[in-house]
């Protein structure tokens, strides 16, 4: 039987439907479940019943709360979260760093590539990144693809796009059996022929790709069910005189059926000026994205968009605010910095979906070129520009530390699951 867990730890589903009961007990009332992959706080004791042990479990951001049966005989249904090592790419490399700082070369790419975008399967037992050749003089790029590496750094994995295409941005499926990426039909040598980004999606055991959905960038896998949410360029004109750009928030099941428009026009029917990014809630409820608004864009607001399209503002902000921000593993908030116009004071914040700030720390040297949560919410690491440190916070309060990745790293945190 599934030994007992402490109160405040954080806890993945390992399989779908889950039920989430009033009581402890098989004969108790439910009405929520966990999707494989979901987490929630543990937040009281456990007891036995029915031969089951149960866990009194907090679902992040809905509030809802119950009781969880751990596993039958000896096959968990959940499983701890812990902070695995942080994960650095920096041109070739990719270093990971443990808790006590100690530094290790964990892969290499190949000499003249350069490795990006590091992302962890949800269970931490593989490794997702984009590698890609550059021209020096010109800036293009000559050749990218998407490999998998396994947690001892050998790649298992890799795309292979067609001459003068490349692959990007990979992205995990909830099962991490397999990877999102975009593939951009113009490098170097084919630049001025025309053409849009799609979406494909590679098993990772073999390799094999195929198409999902045309002109989408930047999806992501809904980490509770088979679905993308994607970034779509309209060519038509937005209310802004001269802006083509166009982003629009999409959805799609996982095979690609089903394509729906989900945001990037204002009541009116005009067209809204998106940045060209999105964030599930970890219980796949809400998207995250943000807009410039005012008369002279100068203002950044986020909101969270729902599944029929009902938006709520959660941040308005006269200032910089970061390209991206980071959902909490648990829900409850989301992390990003900002930085004062006309001024030089820089702050990380966590803020939480119903907009009260949770958290605020100074950065005093520097800017963040990333933030990202740890995978067991209490912590927040981010790369700082133009330096080779990784700065940890917890969220909590206290002491930061600081530790040597690699110049300009783009950074990851792995997974741990205690099953």
């Amino acid at each position: 039987m599934p030994t007992p867990l402490t109160s405040g730890a954080l806890v993945q589903a390992l399989v779908d439907g889950l039920r989430v009961r009033d009581e402890p007990g098989l004969d108790a009332a439910h009405g929520a479940s966990l999707s494989a992959g979901q987490r929630a706080r543990v937040i009281g004791r456990s007891q036995v019943a029915d031969g089951y042990r149960w866990h009194e479990l907090s679902l992040m951001p809905s509030d809802v709360s119950g009781w969880v049966a751990a596993g039958e005989g000896s096959t968990p249904w959940i499983a701890v979260v812990l902070n695995g090592k942080i994960t650095g790419a920096s041109g070739r490399d990719i270093w990971t760093v443990d808790q006590g700082g100690d530094r290790e070369l964990f892969a290499k790419v190949g000499e003249g590539w350069y490795a990006a975008s590091p992302s962890w399967a949800p269970d931490g037992g593989a490794l997702a990144i984009s590698e890609h050749r550059q021209d020096a003089d010109l800036g293009c790029v000559l050749e990218g693809r998407v490999a998998v590496l396994d947690d001892t750094g050998r790649v298992i994995a890799r795309s292979s796009p067609p001459t003068g295409a490349y692959d990007t941005h990979p992205a995990w499926s909830p099962d991490g059996s397999q990877l999102a990426f975009t593939r951009i039909p113009h490098t170097c040598t084919t630049q001025d022929q025309p053409g849009s980004a799609d979406l494909y999606v590679m098993r990772v055991t073999t390799g094999d790709a195929h198409l999902v959905v045309s002109e989408a960038i930047g999806a992501i896998w809904s980490p509770t069910s088979d679905a993308f949410a994607f970034i779509r360029f309209n060519p038509e004109p937005t209310a802004f005189a001269g802006d083509l750009r166009g982003p629009e928030i999409w959805t799609s099941f996982a095979d690609g059926s089903g394509e729906r428009l989900l945001g990037g026009r204002a009541d009116d029917g005009s067209r809204e000026r998106l940045r060209e990014w999105i964030a599930w809630s970890p219980d796949g409820s809400v998207l995250a994205y943000s807009r410039a608004v005012g008369n002279d864009l100068g203002t950044v607001e986020v909101d969270l968009i729902d599944l029929a399209g009902n938006v709520r503002p959660i941040l308005s902000y006269p200032g910089f605010v970061s390209e991206t921000f980071t959902w909490l593993p648990d829900g409850r908030a989301l992390a990003y910095y900002e930085q004062e116009v006309g001024g030089f004071k820089i702050s990380v914040v966590v803020l939480t979906s119903d907009a009260t700030e949770f958290a605020r720390f100074e950065q005093p040297d520097g800017v963040p070129g990333q933030v990202i949560g740890s995978p067991d919410g209490a912590s927040l690491a981010w790369s700082i520009q133009g330096t080779s440190d990784v700065r940890i916070q917890p969220i909590a309060g206290g002491d930061a530390r600081t530790f040597t990745v690699g110049p300009n790293s783009a950074i990851a945190w792995q997974p741990l699951l205690l099953r």
